[in-house]
């Protein structure tokens, strides 16, 4: 689904913001900043929301399409990808939208999927420079951009370690893998290649500890959630996680994983639901968070407690903020145009 942009100040309606204000636990609403992407101003731009005030923020405002907006490490920069220059090219700018400057000066192909290592120093991203594409970081000091060591062919999903040694990633040429690479080094290690894939490969997440991956694979259209001990690479599948897995990410203390599935939730027929597995007991039943008739999408943690996320329930997707101790869910982003893509400033 692709999502489009924007509109420049909106406070939110004084009642959806005393609810909100209900739900925080703490007084850390002015670290609650959420980055999204939206078409409200009709085309696609990127957007900070306070979750606290309930304000949103134009951040770009360019001809062509700008998404996937990342924090850096410090709050201070927001890499994002945009087509503002024609094809997609891997941008960043300062955290309130000004001063955006082209990553690494201009290059041939298309550039995309910015991920910042942990010090901030170096971004991983993945560009059509090479055939087929290929995996690249670029030192944020000097611009200096060399292929990824160790990386092969078409890169889809990657993630640094917590410590900044380590980077996993999904690849997928002739075959399919997930890989763990060493940094800067690029030593290789396959966890899941051709001998023992359970299937397509979906999506991967790995635990704020980097001791476990869970990632999703099967046949068809039918991803299950497995689970893997990055130690020594052993994985199972979880069984008590039932429906077709289309997203999932830890919570920061590494005590749970939301994810989305397409299940039957109270005989309705199957949509995404948002559901909360306890790590500590992934063979426990699954809670299911905040379900509704419409279909629920793409979960992100402001913490270990609270989940922004994208929901159909109003017609057009917006972002929702809900507690997984049971609260309803709240509209956080009301305005015209379609929301979405939603990044917290907690990224491991």
């Amino acid at each position: 689904m692709s999502w489009s942009s924007t509109s420049v100040l909106f406070a939110a309606a004084m009642g959806v913001a005393v609810m909100v204000s209900a739900i925080m636990a703490d007084n850390r609403e002015h670290d609650d900043v959420v980055l999204f992407v939206s078409d409200r101003a009709g085309q696609q731009d990127i957007y900070a929301l306070t979750v606290g005030e309930g304000t949103i923020r134009r951040l770009t405002d360019s001809q062509g399409a700008d998404f996937d907006p990342v924090w850096s490490p410090d709050g201070m920069t927001i890499a994002f990808t945009s087509r503002r220059d024609g094809g997609a090219q891997l941008y960043w700018m300062s955290a309130d939208g000004s001063n955006p400057q082209w990553v690494g000066g201009p290059a041939p192909g298309i550039s995309y999927g910015g991920r910042w290592h942990p010090d901030g120093t170096h971004l991983a991203f993945t560009s059509t420079r090479t055939n087929p594409a290929g995996l690249f970081s670029v030192a944020v000091d000097s611009g200096e951009t060399r292929e990824f060591p160790g990386a092969m062919g078409y890169p889809r999903h990657y993630q640094w370690s917590a410590r900044g040694d380590r980077l996993w990633l999904m690849e997928r040429d002739a075959d399919q893998r997930l890989v763990e690479l060493s940094w800067p080094e690029g030593e290789r290690r396959v966890l899941v290649g051709e001998q023992d894939n359970p299937g397509n490969l979906g999506f991967f997440s790995i635990s704020p500890d980097d001791r476990f991956m869970a990632f999703t694979a099967g046949r068809g259209r039918q991803l299950r959630l497995y689970l893997m001990s990055l130690d020594d690479g052993e994985s199972r599948l979880l069984e008590n996680v039932e429906g077709n897995i289309s997203h999932m990410v830890w919570a920061p203390d590494g005590e749970s994983l939301a994810y989305v599935a397409s299940a039957t939730h109270r005989g309705d027929p199957a949509r995404n639901h948002l559901f909360v597995l306890s790590m500590s007991a992934p063979d426990a039943v699954p809670r299911v968070v905040a379900a509704s008739p419409a279909d629920d999408e793409r979960p992100v943690w402001l913490d270990s407690e609270r989940l922004v996320f994208v929901s159909f329930r109003e017609g057009d997707p917006r972002l929702f903020l809900v507690s997984v101790m049971g609260e309803d869910a709240v509209m956080i982003s009301e305005g015209p145009g379609q929301d979405g893509w939603p990044v917290a400033r907690w990224v491991h």
